[in-house]
């Protein structure tokens, strides 16, 4: 997954906001008395994007890894932050200063091949 196509956005965004491209991935062998009766994997991919506004965050994600999606988690999280701090009764907290730019995961995925897996649970 290239990240290259989250900076553009960074640019235009007025509010404290996180953008957050993600992948989850799922690997499910079954057995049944020593026989393999399920082996399949799957990944999903989607944009995450928080808004800060009036002590109030709002959220929104979309499936994919496209410009579409992202525009779409950056608009739905604006406009959760909007509704959501009409009530905000913190409307003078100003959150702390942080860096922008990317930031790397904070620990080391291994994606093992489903063959390695298999050989793993049949032992």
């Amino acid at each position: 997954m290239n990240i290259d196509i989250l900076k553009p956005y960074l640019n235009g965004i007025n509010a404290p906001t996180e953008l957050r491209a993600h992948t989850n991935y799922a690997n499910n062998i079954m057995l049944t008395q020593g026989n393999i009766i399920l082996n399949s994997q799957s990944d999903i991919s989607g944009i995450f994007a928080r808004t800060y506004k009036d002590g109030i965050y709002g959220a929104s994600s979309c499936p994919g890894f496209s410009e579409e999606a992202i525009k779409n988690a950056l608009k739905g999280a604006q406009q959760n932050a909007d509704i959501l701090a009409l009530t905000s009764k913190n409307k003078n907290y100003k959150l702390p200063e942080i860096p922008k730019g990317a930031m790397a995961a904070h620990t080391k995925f291994i994606k093992h091949p489903q063959s390695y897996l298999l050989e793993f649970v049949t032992q």
